[in-house]
């Protein structure tokens, strides 16, 4: 099976083998000079991407590949994967996708990942958060469907993006000093109380489908709030929901929010389109 790379200049594979992997594709920036690919063996999953900056060095073995130089973005899908050593001694990493690796547990190596800006670990059995207390540098962090249960170790990161759907998180406390956070996922949680968002003026993004939240006064301050997705909620009224002049789709589908209530809303909220049992309105 030959694989055909992508790449800017010219460059040397030596003894390019596949088994059990799909490789997506490989994109190079800057010059490759008198390096090589020199193997990439069995791995039962496939990888999907890697982009490099400079081929200054070496890099570890990661699940039997031999990379060349310092990858920023990798993305490795396999049920073999059981530690993340090998990823520890890649400094260079700015994006990490691990989903679906189940048998992940402990992400302790990655607190070498100084630079690492987004990282994706659902479905794993991650439930340590720590390593990543100082992750400053990290903006997109993905948690569905891991083990987490607490999102303490995230208080002082910079996150934009954070995915905690499918999770047994109850509470989200923590987040109520990220004022950076522009869009949050907690459907199908157990979250009810979602008063630790309401300093959060630069949220965008609100799905809180499938969890137990009822009251929505705390999204009162949301002045850049565009879409709330309330699907298979609890909810049984939109009195409490605020005038906020850039909300554009509200979606309460599955809920028991009667429809007199949703005419009513469309009626004052004529900017926001309401997603419902019935249909669309306006």
């Amino acid at each position: 099976m030959k694989i055909l790379p992508t790449y800017t200049s010219k460059c040397l594979f030596a003894g390019v083998t596949l088994a059990c992997c799909a490789l997506a594709y490989w994109t190079y920036c800057g010059h490759i000079q008198r390096r090589s690919i020199a193997e990439i063996k069995a791995v039962d999953g496939y990888v999907t991407s890697y982009r490099y900056r400079g081929f200054g060095k070496m890099c570890e073995k990661v699940l039997g590949l031999h990379l060349v130089a310092a990858p920023i973005e990798l993305a490795v899908h396999s049920e073999r994967l059981v530690d993340v050593d090998s990823f520890g001694s890649l400094p260079e990493v700015v994006s990490l996708n691990l989903q679906r690796c189940h048998n992940v547990v402990d992400i302790s190596p990655l607190r070498q990942l100084r630079k690492i800006r987004r990282l994706d670990i659902s479905g794993t059995r991650v439930c340590d958060l720590a390593p990543l207390a100082n992750k400053t540098s990290l903006r997109h962090l993905y948690l569905a469907s891991s083990n987490v249960t607490n999102l303490c170790d995230l208080k002082n990161l910079r996150l934009t993006t954070l995915d905690i759907s499918g999770t047994d998180i109850e509470r989200i406390s923590a987040l109520e000093g990220m004022q950076s956070l522009e869009e949050i996922n907690l459907s199908n949680t157990h979250v009810s109380d979602i008063r630790p968002l309401h300093r959060l003026t630069h949220l965008k993004r609100i799905d809180a489908s499938g969890s137990n939240v009822t009251d929505l006064s705390p999204l009162k301050a949301l002045v850049n709030l565009q879409e709330l997705i309330l699907n298979d909620t609890p909810l049984n009224t939109l009195h409490h929901l605020p005038n906020l002049q850039k909300l554009a789709v509200v979606w309460i589908e599955g809920t028991k929010v009667p429809s007199s209530e949703i005419v009513e809303f469309s009626r004052v909220h004529p900017q926001c389109v309401i997603k419902h049992n019935f249909g669309t309105a306006p």
